[in-house]
């Protein structure tokens, strides 16, 4: 089974230049790595300049975006402390437009369960 995440192919208007694409299952988080399942990532106005080739820098081709996220911790790799699968958790990195991701553990924030 494919793993889908948005992939930005070229500068234009967002509607044609973001495509679903189809890319490998994570497989297991190396040492201090977690996998996490995506359960929100909006759109950052950011990203709509990105995507139009209008912001400041532009990311190599094809690109990944999802400058912000919500996620939970599907599994960790050795040596990860203070998380434990199940959390709910922010990644500091950019590419949270997928189903999942596979990220550092230094990169993550803890968050509320309560929180909306």
């Amino acid at each position: 089974m494919s793993m889908q995440h948005v992939e930005l192919k070229s500068f234009g208007l967002p509607r044609e230049v973001c495509k679903m694409v189809d890319g490998p299952k994570l497989g297991s988080p190396s040492a201090d790595e977690v996998n996490l399942r995506i359960e929100a990532a909006p759109i950052n106005p950011a990203e709509i300049l990105i995507m139009e080739g209008k912001y400041a820098s532009k990311p190599p081709l094809p690109a990944r975006l999802g400058i912000e996220g919500v996620q939970t911790i599907t599994a960790l790799g050795d040596g990860v402390q203070g998380f434990a699968v199940g959390d709910r958790v922010m990644s500091m990195g950019r590419a949270n437009w997928a189903q999942e991701i596979k990220v550092p553990a230094s990169t993550l924030i803890k968050v509320s369960t309560e929180a909306d």
